[in-house]
């Protein structure tokens, strides 16, 4: 992910959209380097779901993303960065 502005993020995830009960360590982002964000503990053969969470860096009040299959990351990823080169081939 590489958010606009500088940003704090975490990911939480779990084998329910119900129970995330897991969660990365906190990273901060920002427009010139892509934020990395290390899923432990998972299980082969296992569907996960996940939550990004995000906020600036001065505030207190997270703000939240997709509840989405982990598989349906890389799709996402793919579309992402196919729109990001039509931006930059402008």
């Amino acid at each position: 992910m590489i958010p606009h502005a500088p940003t704090v993020l975490i990911v939480e995830f779990g084998t329910s959209p119900g129970s995330l009960g897991s969660q990365t360590a906190a990273v901060i982002g920002d427009s010139t380097t892509p934020a990395q964000l290390l899923l432990s503990g998972l299980t082969p053969d296992t569907p996960y779901y996940y939550r990004l969470r995000f906020r600036p860096p001065a505030s207190v009040i997270w703000q939240f993303g997709s509840g989405a299959p982990l598989r349906d990351v890389a799709a996402r990823a793919d579309k992402m960065r196919d729109c990001a080169s039509r931006r930059t081939s402008t």
